[in-house]
């Protein structure tokens, strides 16, 4: 039998951490029975160590303690996995985030414009994507070691590759 914290991974079905979880409380049931309430932390903790349902783990969160029950649990989780899934199948297909970058050739060469939302982004080497229009590699004010002032979005030259949001913008998985 699997340890209840035996480690989920997300490229197994969510199904499969939600038995693991209720097969060891049904096994601890006439020895060391194991609450709602510790099963509940048990699966939660998994998916936090996983880094998928961040968003999803701070809405569950929110929620009163009387409505945390372990088939809410499920709901919300496979809810939150089937948008994750979802997302993913339409980037592999290639739907989703889709950019134009402009070419290196002027001072515009870090904006790339997203398609879906019509949003400017800005690229810094250092830093990575962001919206401010006036924090690219050729201004950053704050280098780091290695700084390369002419990469841009379309040519990174190794540098940092993280998509900054606004402010209370939800990621996406």
């Amino acid at each position: 039998m699997k340890r209840m914290t035996a480690t989920w991974s997300p490229d197994q079905p969510l199904e499969d951490l939600f038995n693991q979880v209720k097969d060891a409380q049904k096994y601890a049931e006439n020895h060391d029975p194991i609450s709602d309430k510790q099963a509940i932390r048990a699966a939660s903790d998994n998916l936090m160590d996983s880094g998928v349902f961040t968003d999803a783990l701070r809405d569950w969160d929110k929620m009163d303690d009387k409505d945390q029950t372990f088939n809410k649990l499920e709901d919300h989780f496979n809810e939150a996995d089937e948008a994750r899934r979802r997302i993913l199948t339409t980037k592999g297909v290639g739907y989703a985030n889709k950019a134009t970058i402009d070419k290196p050739t002027n001072e515009t060469s870090h904006k790339v414009i997203s398609e879906g939302s019509g949003t400017a982004m800005y690229y810094c080497w250092s830093h990575g994507l962001g919206t401010n229009s006036n924090h690219t590699s050729k201004n950053c004010t704050k280098k780091a070691t290695g700084h390369r002032v002419e990469a841009n979005a379309a040519d990174m030259l190794g540098g940092c590759c993280i998509i900054r949001r606004k402010a209370g913008e939800r990621a996406i998985y």
